[in-house]
């Protein structure tokens, strides 16, 4: 069921290259269901309550919770608007923004990602606007 609803999902938002955080999608990075609302209090697996994130951006996400809940639920606000009008092009680009503050507060992050990396690769996407969910 969660493959069948990540697949449409990709499907309905034209997912080639990049998942809602910016990171690049690989064979070795494969796209994950983030529920947007935890299964714990009350979310469902729908396409209206998921996010579509690779492995490491989900990883990173998690680690964003743990370390700063009012940056990951406003990341998850955003995945909510995406999901409701099926386009992101400025909220993708809110989530850079929050995500690229959270690396320079030098909170922690998971060991797979490297920082310096991560953040040369969300300023790449903004300034050149590759990324695109939005049909």
């Amino acid at each position: 069921m969660m493959k069948d609803i990540v697949v449409n999902m990709i499907k309905i938002y034209g997912l080639t290259d990049r998942d809602w955080m910016s990171f690049k999608i690989t064979s070795k990075r494969s796209i994950t269901y983030h529920h947007i609302i935890k299964t714990e209090d009350g979310g469902k697996t729908t396409i209206r309550n998921g996010a579509l994130l690779t492995k490491k951006a989900h990883n990173l996400l998690h680690c964003i919770e743990y370390n700063d809940l009012a940056m990951y639920k406003e990341i998850n606000a955003l995945f909510q608007i995406i999901n409701k009008n099926k386009c992101g092009k400025e909220e993708l680009e809110q989530i850079r923004f929050l995500i690229l503050k959270y690396l320079d507060t030098k909170e922690p992050i998971p060991k797979d990602i490297e920082r310096s990396y991560t953040k040369k690769m969300l300023l790449e996407c903004s300034n050149e606007n590759k990324f695109k969910i939005y049909v």
